[in-house]
């Protein structure tokens, strides 16, 4: 059921649109996978185990006129956020993202979620130093 008086916002790079419009953002913690998934209109958690930060509505955050609180996913940790970080620096938003979720494609580590959905989880640490240094990503030239 919607609830207008919500709006979760997928302003985070590893929110992906899936093929029936629908949201999902999958994170590796210390605990295991965390996801969510969300309705079309950005207004319904439809499931999920992650950790939500609440903000009163603040018309500078989000153009959503009938929400009264925003929603943003708490970064799940420090690696995530440090390698968001590190590509979002000295690039635009949108080409951040694109690198983020195409880095996370190649090196990343692929998970099948609820309906056969495909996901692939920001690469470890570890991961990454084992990554050669010659590998070549489309685009990345």
């Amino acid at each position: 059921m919607k609830d207008s008086s919500k709006y979760y916002l997928t302003d985070h790079y590893s929110w992906v649109k899936t093929e029936t419009g629908t949201f999902m953002c999958v994170h590796e913690t210390a605990d295991g996978l965390v996801y969510s998934a969300l309705s079309q209109d950005k207004h319904t958690l439809l499931e999920g185990n992650a950790s939500y930060m609440e903000f009163k509505k603040n018309d500078k955050l989000v153009d959503s006129p009938s929400a009264a609180y925003i929603y943003r996913i708490q970064c799940p940790n420090l690696w995530d956020y440090i390698g968001t970080n590190i590509i979002r620096q000295v690039i635009r938003a949108s080409q951040a993202k694109n690198m983020y979720r195409t880095f996370s494609e190649y090196v990343g580590e692929r998970v099948i979620l609820t309906g056969g959905i495909r996901y692939h989880l920001f690469p470890s640490p570890q991961k990454v130093l084992e990554t050669p240094d010659s590998i070549h990503i489309s685009g990345w030239e």
